[in-house]
């Protein structure tokens, strides 16, 4: 049971790629956190099984949108002198 977040996130870190190029990487921040949101509000309001694994579902998908979509964001923005330090942030947090 708790193990679907971690799959939802390998899936949704797979998938970043291919939505960030056709999207654009801000979009794609924008979605995995709308998943996020979305798989939270289901988990609050969870009456059965099903929908708990559903909300658990979605906050893995956005988990992982954002763990793929943000460095990659972050290394298009910053300063060139900053980037290695700002990205490498990400990997220690």
């Amino acid at each position: 049971c708790v193990g679907v977040i971690n799959i939802a996130a390998a899936i949704g870190g797979i998938l970043t790629g291919a939505i960030a190029d056709a999207k654009g990487r801000r979009s794609t921040i924008t979605l995995s956190n709308l998943l996020f949101l979305g798989g939270s509000l289901l988990l609050a309001v969870a009456q059965s099984f099903s929908t708990l694994m559903a909300g658990r579902v979605l906050m893995g998908l956005g988990v992982g949108i954002a763990l793929v979509a943000a460095p990659i964001y972050t290394a298009e923005i910053a300063p060139a002198q900053l980037r290695g330090s700002l990205v490498a942030m990400s990997d220690v947090a």
